[in-house]
């Protein structure tokens, strides 16, 4: 038995489905007599480019066609040799296995030369055309830019951006799109009742959305499910041949991590994992339904993306209104990068359930006041990369006062690093002259503030402990410095930041520090390098 596909292949303009911008146009130019000598076909697979042109073919050739219309008799013998494919004037090549200039010269540049054997055009249909070589396309040039007057060219391809512009230029464009999910429905019902089948809507509207817009994709699944010989078949009987379609899955998953239950979102994936799913796929999809939640959170309506069900434009539309669209844009920022890692990855499951974990923690963040995420920028992409949580904003810090306030020395030190990133407000704190506090306690804040910045930032680290403290002046440490470059890296605001915070979390007051280099002329007693050379037999000289 033929597959559906090409059983119900269309034989008349009226059977094309979803292609009346294109089917009107060529209708008009075969009813006025005045067809283009090329026209070039370009959509994705499936949709109907070779369908078509043959039928272009057909109607330009028939020999009962009424003088103004369009249509094809469909009965004459020319109708039923095209149908056939045995036409001798109407010549298809496949590009794809027909690359090179021999090719071209053979089928098309030669067969030009004559005339049609008993019809009145002679028609050359190539097929995925982008395939063809450099060499080819300048050999078909010539003949394309001005062919003889029976000649008729239909160049059909799913890459338009791989064929040269020469090429594009000299056709007559059309675009074709997907098929629209109602279109196609309407489609697969129509052929189910001819082949006096019982199939549910639901299993039709699962085939037409695993198509994603393909009707040749959609005719083939059905006839694999008709296959089955039940009476009536339903999406329990389908399950091993067409599973949910992943976006449902997809859905499930941002459903889950948006509601905090991480949990059960990584049990899916190892489910999903273990049924053999491709994990890839299914982050794609989350993609797509962040992207469409997106477009619905800026206040455009899915009801016009037609390749959707209901569920899935309700779901879509309940994730907009529930999550801010900061919150959205960040999560497509980590699922995009990880879409980049699960390509590579020696484990593939690995990237999608960290992305359940990050989006867990954007989600789940303020919907009042929507959380500001920062993405790693170090070495692009790569999986050590966090989402790190704002902080709250602190209170500047305020230049040490002309009559600084005696306080109370601190009774307590506080050495944990993650007391920096408390919130320090205006009133937390008060500026504190040092000229109170003992030397031997400002040297212990200012070791203690080393030892807490060692954690987070060693290379500052490494600055501090060359600096000395000289003196104390009102509420700011003066530390010498041996070069000038230390003092500059110190002076960076991310740096004093860093210090000064530190200081205040240590001392329970505002402290600061200025600095000075001072060189020093000869080399100090305790000298590492010297000490090194001198332990591995080295010897100073001079």
């Amino acid at each position: 038995m033929a597959t559906l596909y090409r059983k119900y292949r269309p034989q008349k303009f009226e059977d094309i489905v979803g292609q009346e911008h294109i089917t009107q146009t060529i209708k008009n130019e075969i009813s006025a007599g005045q067809p283009a000598h090329a026209f070039l076909f370009n959509g994705p697979r499936g949709v109907g480019k070779t369908t078509l042109a043959r039928l272009l073919a057909k109607a330009l050739n028939c020999e009962k066609r009424k003088s103004g219309e369009p249509e094809p008799c469909d009965e004459c013998s020319s109708c039923q040799e095209i149908t056939t494919g045995r036409n001798l004037d109407v010549i298809e090549m496949d590009a794809a296995s027909h690359t090179g200039v021999d090719n071209v010269r053979e089928n098309i540049i030669d067969n030009a030369a004559f005339k049609p054997t008993r019809s009145p055009y002679k028609i050359f249909i190539i097929d995925e055309v982008h395939m063809l070589s450099g060499s080819a396309f300048n050999a078909l040039l010539k003949t394309l830019e001005e062919p003889p007057a029976h000649i008729i060219f239909v160049l059909a391809t799913t890459e338009l951006d791989k064929l040269p512009a020469t090429i594009i230029s000299r056709c007559q464009r059309f675009n074709f799109k997907k098929i629209p999910l109602d279109l196609m429905m309407v489609r697969l019902k129509t052929i189910t009742r001819a082949e006096e089948k019982k199939v549910d809507d639901d299993v039709l509207e699962r085939i037409a959305l695993k198509s994603d817009g393909c009707l040749r994709d959609a005719e083939s699944l059905l006839g694999q499910i008709l296959s089955l010989d039940l009476k009536k078949i339903t999406v329990e009987n389908i399950q091993s041949i067409l599973p949910a379609a992943q976006l449902e899955e997809a859905l499930t998953l941002i459903n889950a991590v948006g509601s905090g239950t991480v949990e059960t979102a990584l049990h899916q994936i190892n489910d999903l994992s273990h049924q053999g799913r491709r994990l890839e796929a299914i982050i794609i999809d989350i993609l797509e339904i962040l992207r469409l939640a997106l477009i619905a959170n800026a206040g455009s309506q899915l009801k016009e993306m037609g390749l959707l069900t209901k569920e899935q434009r309700s779901g879509i539309t309940e994730i907009a209104k529930k999550f801010s669209a900061q919150q959205i844009i960040h999560a497509l920022d980590r699922t995009m990068a990880r879409a980049e890692q699960i390509k590579s990855s020696p484990l593939p499951q690995l990237p999608l359930e960290i992305l359940m974990v990050e989006l867990a923690q954007i989600f789940n963040s303020s919907n009042d006041q929507p959380t500001n995420k920062s993405i790693s920028q170090s070495g692009g992409p790569g999986m050590g990369q966090n989402i790190e949580l704002n902080e709250p904003p602190k209170a500047p810090l305020s230049a040490p006062e002309a009559h600084p306030r005696a306080v109370e020395s601190p009774t307590e030190v506080i050495p944990s690093i993650t007391q920096r990133q408390t919130e320090i407000t205006s009133h937390s704190h008060k500026n504190t002259d040092l000229s109170t506090v003992s030397l031997d306690k400002a040297t212990e804040y200012w070791n203690k503030m080393i030892e807490i910045v060692s954690a987070s930032n060693p290379s500052l680290t490494f600055i501090l402990k060359m600096g000395n403290i000289e003196k104390i002046e009102g509420c700011a440490f003066i530390i010498s410095l041996p070069y000038s470059f230390h003092k500059d890296k110190l002076e960076e605001p991310k740096s004093k930041k860093l210090i000064f915070e530190t200081l205040e979390n240590i001392s329970g007051t505002r402290l600061t520090a200025n600095y000075l280099v001072k060189t020093e002329t000869t080399p100090p007693e305790d000298d590492t390098a010297l000490d090194l050379a001198l332990q591995f037999g080295g010897e100073v000289i001079g």
